[in-house]
């Protein structure tokens, strides 16, 4: 019997080409985030930052206005990248509310394992931000939430899916690339593809159990 070997396919950068990301924004955040990916929040300095940048301190201030808005603005990205990705997949879905999951669940699952820093980050430092900062996100984090359950709902009233524990299975399938970007890792020769399609594989099989 031959085994297929996986070969996993990371991102090229580390944070996804958005319009707002002038080159030196990008910089900017992406030499931040490696710095808090590796060493957290706390242990990474506005000094930190624009010494592996080679610049001057005030440089950093052209772009945010403090360490604490910097972070925001990775979590926003990451909560937008998201949000978009899931959204888009779901149209490109068609109708049938098993394929509009898998859909929802791949998007999620890849997101997460294409920019894992970024997730990583956004993930562990959200408690970093202000109220007012974190209410943004959590609209973020409520779209996706009702995106997937319009879907599960369709699914529930075409008989596709079982009504039983609804709430609780949302809840588990919207988490499902979080811990993931903690335990995979390029070198573990499983195509992120793989991951995703296993998590959709199993997000169907929840809803319909």
């Amino acid at each position: 019997m031959t085994t297929r070997t996986l070969v996993a396919k990371p991102a090229a950068a580390p944070m996804p080409d958005r319009a707002e990301l002038s080159p030196a924004r990008r910089r900017l955040f992406e030499t931040a985030l490696a710095l808090m990916s590796r060493d957290g929040y706390h242990g990474v300095s506005v000094r930190d930052i624009v010494r592996e940048l080679g610049q001057h301190p005030t440089a950093i201030y052209a772009h945010v206005g403090s360490k604490q808005e910097l972070i925001f603005e990775l979590v926003r990205i990451a909560h937008e990248e998201l949000r978009d990705r899931v959204r888009a997949a779901v149209l490109s879905a068609g109708s049938d509310p098993v394929d509009q999951l898998r859909a929802v669940v791949t998007s999620n699952v890849l997101t997460h394992l294409t920019y894992p820093e970024l997730a990583r980050v956004s993930h562990s430092e959200h408690g970093q931000l202000t109220d007012e900062q974190r209410a943004v996100i959590d609209v973020h984090r409520s779209d996706l939430g009702r995106l997937l359950r319009d879907v599960v709902h369709r699914g529930v009233a075409q008989g596709t899916f079982s009504p039983d524990d609804v709430e609780i299975k949302v809840v588990a399938i919207v988490t499902m690339g979080v811990r993931i970007v903690d335990l995979w890792t390029a070198d573990m020769g499983v195509d992120v593809q793989h991951i995703a399609a296993v998590h959709a594989d199993l997000a169907v099989r929840m809803l319909r159990s």
